[in-house]
């Protein structure tokens, strides 16, 4: 037959001839010595596939196609890998590296991450929501340091003064000027019970002395000690009870809440102001509602409101001697009871506080 000669893969000559038994094939290898070929080898064997000529050139081809795809395939994948690990790598870095910032204090970091990742991009926005709220939180807590320090100066300064003056002889220790001592020494009484009330509501074990009582009677007696104190600068407190609503809870911390709430009404109502006072009974729960007509809360500032010692401007103006502690004071005590409560407002025209407590806690 035909000899037929091709050049293998690592330079070694080959040779096929087809035969009626198959196809015989030569391989030929360079016998060197040093740099220089001294001779042959010839290698000699019948290769039974009865491929064709033709057939076995393909195949050749074929295998070296294959073998140089594959290659290809590889850093072609390999390239996407890095490009689709990079893609989630990045972001990744860029979240840790903002956590590590807001660890050290810098609060104003911001992850600005780029991603289709949902679960990526919510955890950026959870870190930056973080970073946000502490951030709230520490002005917060300046604000009120340097708020509590003038709230204790003022009353101290005034005391002393005071004092000082009746020492001098320069005022006489009468009932007036002893009645400004004393409302002195209440206003400083008074922010420190607050102080102490803040803290001890954030406790996480609460002391509550919880009995079962008729909360439809003692709402009533509660408010009616209001009345007099409304009266007085022209405003009016209307209740709506239900009968025979029984309650298990602290029955002092009912007071405090109800306290808080209607002395906080107090304090924005105008000329011709009103406070309506509701309970019912909602499935297992007890509903209090205090309406007012006061001046309402602005929008803005309707998230921040249960903030410890945030007060809001409209409070700031009504009243000098604001801590800003009674809300936060309030949701503490009423979470602790498993309640709820919510404030809707519309500014100029009033406020709505809701407050939900389980009948059985």
């Amino acid at each position: 037959g035909k000899m037929m000669h091709m050049r293998g893969m690592h330079g070694r000559m080959m040779r096929r001839r087809h035969m009626p038994e198959g196809n015989y094939v030569e391989k030929i290898f360079p016998l060197m010595e040093g740099n220089e070929q001294v001779g042959k080898l010839v290698l000699g064997y019948i290769d039974n596939s009865y491929l064709t000529e033709g057939a076995l050139l393909f195949k050749e081809t074929l295998t070296k196609s294959i073998i140089i795809s594959a290659i290809f395939t590889l850093f072609i994948g390999l390239g996407i890998s890095i490009l689709l690990s990079k893609s989630i790598t990045t972001p990744l870095l860029d979240i840790r590296n903002t956590a590590i910032e807001i660890r050290k204090g810098n609060l104003n970091r911001k992850s600005m991450v780029k991603t289709n990742t949902k679960e990526i991009k919510e955890l950026s926005e959870s870190i930056n929501y973080l970073g946000e709220s502490l951030a709230r939180q520490e002005d917060i807590r300046r604000k009120y340091a340097q708020d509590i320090s003038h709230e204790l100066r003022t009353p101290l300064t005034t005391l002393k003064s005071h004092l000082e003056a009746i020492l001098d002889g320069i005022w006489e220790p009468n009932e007036k000027h002893l009645g400004i001592l004393m409302a002195e020494i209440d206003r400083l009484s008074n922010l420190v019970h607050e102080l102490k009330n803040s803290f001890r509501s954030r406790d996480i074990d609460m002391i509550l002395n919880k009995t079962t009582f008729n909360i439809s009677k003692e709402i009533p007696t509660i408010v009616t000690t209001f009345i007099p104190l409304y009266e007085k600068k022209g405003f009016s407190i209307d209740m709506d009870i239900e009968d025979n609503i029984y309650i298990n809870m602290d029955r002092d911390k009912l007071r405090q809440i109800i306290h808080n709430l209607l002395s906080n009404s107090l304090k924005f109502l105008r000329e011709g102001g009103k406070v309506k006072v509701i309970l019912r009974k909602e499935n297992n729960n007890s509903i209090i509602k205090v309406i007012d007509n006061g001046i309402g809360i602005k929008e803005d500032e309707l998230p921040l409101i249960f903030d410890r010692f945030y007060t809001t401007r409209q409070s700031r103006e009504a009243s000098s001697h604001s801590t800003g502690l009674g809300l936060s004071i309030t949701k503490s005590i009423i979470e602790a009871h498993n309640g709820s409560i919510k404030i809707d407002s519309i500014y100029g025209e009033g406020t709505t506080v809701t407050i939900s407590l389980p009948l059985n806690t």
